[in-house]
Formats: C-alpha cells, sequence, structure tokens
C-alpha cells in the first residue's frame, strides 16, 4: 500500500504509491509541478514565435525599395537602344514597380496575419496562466 512521507514541498504526510518508491512529492504539488513545466514549456514555444515573427519583420524593414528599383534601371537601361528607350523604359518600370507593389502588399497583410494570430495566442496564453494562478 505504500510507505508515508513527507511531502519536500509542502511538508505534509503522503502514502507513496508503493513501498520500494523514490517519490519525494505529495501529488498536489507532483501535480502543480508538472504544470509548472509545461507552463514554461508552452512560453518558451511562444517566445520563439515571437522571436521568430521579429525577425520576419526587421527582414521586412530591411527591403530596401528604391535600391532595387535603381539596380533594375540600371540594368534595363544596359540593356535598351536608344531610340525607343523612353517608351520601353516606362512600359517596363510600370511593370516592374506594379509587381513589387504587389509584393509589398502581400508581405504587409502576410505580416498582419501573423501578427494578430500571435495577439490571439498571447490572450489565450494569458488566460490559461490567470486561471491556473488565480
Amino acid at each position: 500500500m505504500g510507505i508515508v512521507k513527507d511531502c519536500k514541498i509542502c511538508g505534509k504526510p503522503f502514502h507513496t504509491m508503493s513501498n520500494s518508491t523514490t517519490e519525494d512529492l505529495c501529488r498536489t504539488c507532483w501535480m502543480n509541478n508538472k504544470q509548472d513545466i509545461a507552463i514554461r514549456r508552452s512560453e518558451n514555444k511562444q517566445n520563439n514565435v515571437i522571436l521568430s515573427i521579429e525577425r520576419r519583420i526587421d527582414a521586412l524593414e530591411r527591403f530596401d525599395v528604391p535600391f532595387q528599383v535603381e539596380m533594375k534601371v540600371n540594368t534595363m537601361l544596359q540593356h535598351m537602344m536608344p531610340t525607343d528607350l523612353e517608351k520601353m523604359f516606362n512600359d517596363k518600370l510600370d511593370k516592374y514597380l506594379m509587381q513589387h507593389e504587389k509584393k509589398l502588399r502581400e508581405l504587409r497583410e502576410k505580416q498582419q496575419k501573423q501578427i494578430s494570430i500571435l495577439h490571439t495566442r498571447i490572450q489565450e496564453l494569458e488566460k490559461e496562466v490567470e486561471s491556473l494562478y488565480g
């Protein structure tokens, strides 16, 4: 049936599950310890997600559109003939800018969705922690 030991955390006596055991914690302290470990793991995962999103945001912020446009224009100018240079330049530049604007818009929308998902998850975790610790 077990032996009576004192819990290392709360000091209250408890019955072990068997006679030959290394149990040092009562059921309540053992469960609290397990919950604390699960919460720490969950917080670590969320911190990693936050860091990942922050890195992505930094990469987006460092994306230098004017420099990219300038490089593309220089490349196009090197390959154009001088006679219809202006027309070709304007057409290709307009097309390139529209594509780039679309990509930026998509990246911003994706970023907003990720931030929204992260915000929702953080709120859920705060509710879980609040419900566990009162």
